[in-house]
């Protein structure tokens, strides 16, 4: 140990003495790049290395200067060794020229690994066309060790909530709109995907859900690529249309990138019906019935550019502007009978929220030296705003005494303000180590403003007890220090994250300030040198914060019975991570762990004091949350043209409210299995099933659901046009859900557009010229701030 952390120490002080990044290529004989060769370093019989080939045959070492052996391998090419010499100054390894297999790639079944691990996480490698073939990102995921994916956004191991990030730049959008995103990055654009299940201390400390990361293909050097794509979804419950055009230029020293989307939706209905059931008092009967027609249209658009100034030095700058346009009319029934009481009412109701958001980004980067040592400043600014109009008209029918009317109206005004700036050293020593410090300011600003009106005897009355205006100023520095080194077998990285927060609100009727330390630490021990066999322990500290929706006391009137109410008081909630991982022959894995959490955020049903037949949701904190998790992931290639992927999660999940301080155990379970056919002329029919058991949070829940989905893809024109029609949800499953309350259990069932069966239709044309260049994008460091806006604005919705 007094020898390991000497070593450590001489290497900070001696970083100017380093290994150095090599480079080179794989061909096969024609002098085609061959991509997925694995490719090994070794000294005296003791692997130092080990790297793999990109599509353009490319690949990089961090390696000293020395003499070494070369050891090439690919399932379809002879394998090979030679000896390198390499010396200060001298970064090109050369060409390395693999001859073809004897055998026919007909005749054998494909057994390169398409999943291995590293330190932190799995990497996923897009090298088995049987189990990728024309699949998208969000068909990807689900076949990741513990990752499960659904319109609620995507989950690790059982944590809600993962970060996305493509080419480092995180993905700021979440729930459906995550997913429709990812739908246009097809496996044949990406190289691989790297699942982080417990984040590092680079990572906010409200990463506590892991991190995604897509890491996409060469794109061109001097040219244009990109590809334009059409979808439509059709079926009883929904009819929409979505564009979208993509393109990426790069010319001399500058690269561009644009992206741009709409959505129309024609017909989106959502049909949720209701009863409750008062178990000791047989006198009492509620049953509702509602039914939405959702008319939500976007509009996105992105453009960014970066500038090469040197080699070492890029300048790069990114905005983004979304705008949406959300139309909802809802009609709902609800009778209520009791001995004493008969109530009949139906309720209008007109919604229609303006969205507005508008983002810049800049970045520059300052490249150290060759082996990958960087300096970076990014800097980020939101500003959003949120529009409201909402009209109700309700019709009471009482038994002995008529009707009565009910109108009211609320106007709302939401503004949302983030900024962030963040500088970071990354450096790459000797010995394999690399470590990073880093400083992060974000500041985060709300103002609310709601005010409710009840139209009586021909004029508007104010309602004051449902209007509010609230503001919301929270600032977060963070510094934060990582290290990881590589000792023969064992792995290692440690972390450790500094916060201080300040939060102050309503006039400072809300003021906080705290202090907090994220540590995280990993490690890994191969067996063998080729690393067939590997343990990872890791662990990590981090918290969430309430998104801004939880925290606005706004009443949200969902019918005349039921009603939503934000909480200013809540607590962030602090989770302990811990894991253990096996992994077997690259694609066998085996993992252990527990989610651990302290005041975590629920939602949860009461009954209104003023009114018993009237319910409401509100966020509370529960005192603690633990969820002992295990997952399994077993990738199967039955033959060369039938591929089988189960991934399975299995929660325990203990609770403790802090209302009862009671404890509640519940088993869960998640289910991915996935079976594809390659078939002759480039036809690939694929069938899924995922499953999901009752799932719980606070005093309501989610009853099991399976869903069973088919598509049926077609490559033409050598690839670059994909085609893709599909069924979504075969037998029609529906959502159903249950609250229980002090003296009632309500039950409701919920078919909407994107959850019922239809049928989905894609086109996509891939277009490029010029030679293969890597595409270059702005780096952000906004990631948590703008997902808990999104996440605000997803609840609002």
């Amino acid at each position: 140990m007094k020898k390991m952390a000497m070593l450590f120490v001489a290497s900070l002080i001696m970083g100017h003495i380093q290994a150095q990044q090599r480079q080179g290529i794989v061909a096969n004989s024609k002098g085609e790049p061959v991509e997925f060769a694995t490719i090994a370093l070794v000294s005296d019989s003791i692997y130092i290395n080990t790297a793999v080939s990109d599509s353009c045959g490319i690949f990089r070492l961090n390696i000293a200067d020395g003499t070494y052996h070369v050891i090439i391998r690919h399932i379809a090419y002879q394998p090979i060794r030679e000896k390198v010499t390499l010396i200060k100054g001298n970064q090109d390894m050369g060409k390395f020229i693999i001859n073809e297999s004897k055998v026919s790639l007909d005749d054998v079944v494909v057994t390169a690994q398409p999943i291995t691990r590293e330190t932190d996480r799995f990497i996923m490698h897009m090298n088995t066309p049987s189990l990728f073939l024309n699949k998208n990102a969000s068909e990807i995921l689900p076949l990741a060790p513990g990752v499960f994916v659904n319109d609620n956004g995507i989950s690790i191991n059982g944590a809600q909530g993962a970060k996305v990030y493509i080419n480092e730049k995180e993905v700021k959008l979440k729930g459906s709109e995550l997913i429709n995103y990812l739908k246009n990055f097809k496996s044949s654009d990406i190289a691989r995907v790297e699942i982080i299940p417990i984040a590092g201390a680079e990572y906010s400390a409200e990463s506590n859900s892991g991190v995604i990361k897509i890491i996409l293909k060469k794109q061109q050097e001097k040219g244009i690529s990109g590809n334009i794509q059409s979808n439509t979804s059709q079926g009883e419950y929904i009819n929409n249309y979505s564009a979208s055009v993509s393109m990426n230029i790069h010319s001399g020293r500058w690269s561009f990138n644009i992206l741009s989307t709409g959505l129309i939706t024609a017909k989106g209905k959502e049909v949720m019906t209701g009863y409750r059931d008062y178990a000791d008092n047989d006198n009492w009967n509620f049953s509702s019935d509602s039914r939405t027609d959702s008319k939500p249209n976007s509009l996105f658009g992105q453009a960014g550019a970066i500038y090469d100034l040197d080699s070492r030095n890029s300048i790069g700058l990114e905005l983004e502007m979304t705008k949406n346009n959300h139309k909802k009319s809802s009609k709902g029934i609800a009778d209520i009978i009791n001995n004493s009481l008969n109530i009949h009412s139906v309720g209008n109701y007109y919604q229609k929220e303006n969205n507005r958001n508008i983002s810049a980004t800049f970045n520059y980067i300052h490249k150290i030296d060759s082996a990958g040592s960087i300096l970076k400043f990014i800097a980020d600014y939101t500003h959003q705003e949120v529009k409201g109009n909402n009209d109700y008209h309700s019709i009471f029918e009482l038994k002995h005494t008529g009707s009565i009317d009910s109108i009211y109206q609320s106007k709302s005004l939401s503004a949302y303000k983030i900024f962030t700036a963040d500088i970071a050293f990354n450096k790459s020593a000797k010995k394999s180590l690399k470590y990073t410090l880093g400083m992060k300011y974000t500041r985060n600003k709300m103002d609310d403003w709601v005010n409710y009106q009840s139209y009586y005897q021909k004029e508007w009355i104010p309602i004051p007890q449902y209007h509010y205006t609230q503001n919301y100023n929270e600032n977060i520095h963070a510094i934060y220090g990582t290290a990881s080194m590589r000792l023969k077998r064992i792995d290692f990285a440690i972390g450790m994250r500094g916060e201080y927060t300040y939060t102050k609100g309503q006039q400072k009727e809300i003021q906080k300030s705290y202090f907090d330390l994220f540590p995280n630490a990993s490690l890994t021990y191969s067996f063998n040198e080729m690393k067939t066999m590997m343990l990872i322990a890791q662990f990590s500290r981090s918290i969430q914060r309430p998104n801004f929706w939880y925290l606005n006391p706004n009443r949200v009137q969902y019918n005349d019975y039921s009603y939503y109410v934000g909480n200013p008081n809540l607590k962030p909630t602090y989770i302990n991570k811990i894991g253990l991982t096996a992994v077997y022959h690259y694609r066998y894995i085996l993992s252990i762990g527990g989610n651990l959490h302290h005041n975590l955020i629920r939602e949860l049903g009461k009954t209104d004091n003023e009114n018993p037949t009237v319910s409401y949701i509100t966020p509370v904190n529960n005192d603690k949350e633990n969820h002992w998790y295990m997952v399994v992931s077993a990738p199967i290639q039955v033959t060369n043209r039938w591929t089988l992927h189960i991934n399975a999660i299995g929660v325990k999940q203990n609770i403790t409210s802090l209302d009862t301080n009671s404890s509640l155990s519940h088993y869960l379970y998640f289910v991915n299995a996935n079976t594809g056919f390659t078939l002759p002329h480039k036809f690939y029919i694929e069938l899924a099933y995922q499953g999901t058991s009752r799932l719980y949070s606070a005093n309501a829940g989610i009853n099991s659901l399976h869903l069973f989905h088919v598509n049926v893809k077609k490559q033409l024109m050598k690839d670059k046009l994909s085609m893709t029609i599909g069924m979504k949800n075969i037998f029609n499953a529906k959502t159903s859900y249950f609250t229980n309350m002090s003296n009632y259990t309500a039950y409701s069932t919920f078919c909407g557009s994107n959850s019922s069966r239809f049928i989905h239709i894609s086109l996509q044309y891939n277009f490029n010229s010029g030679k293969s260049f890597k595409k270059n994008q702005v780096e952000s460091a906004m990631e948590i701030e703008k997902q808990r806006l999104n996440n605000s604005i997803s609840n609002r919705n």
